[in-house]
């Protein structure tokens, strides 16, 4: 359940201390529980642990190449 709490509050972009702030435990406990999603989600970083969300919450997405929002392709103009 904390992990869940901590999962919900980095994917909002808290920092460690914000999150240990919000729900009134330590850095350290943070830094434990974020450790251990990592872990379980078999990612190395945040940034990581957040796409593997996003992943999750929208399937479709994930098969895609991103794509360059405003960006026209030059060659057409040629």
């Amino acid at each position: 359940m904390r992990e869940q709490e901590v999962l919900g509050l980095l994917l909002q972009g808290c920092t460690n201390k914000e999150i240990a702030r919000q729900l009134r435990i330590s850095d350290y406990t943070v830094r434990d529980h974020v450790s251990s999603l990592l872990r379980k989600s078999r990612v190395k970083t945040r940034v990581e642990l957040m796409a593997r969300c996003v992943s999750i919450l929208l399937p479709g997405k994930s098969n895609r190449p991103p794509t360059s929002v405003g960006l026209r392709n030059e060659s057409a103009h040629i």
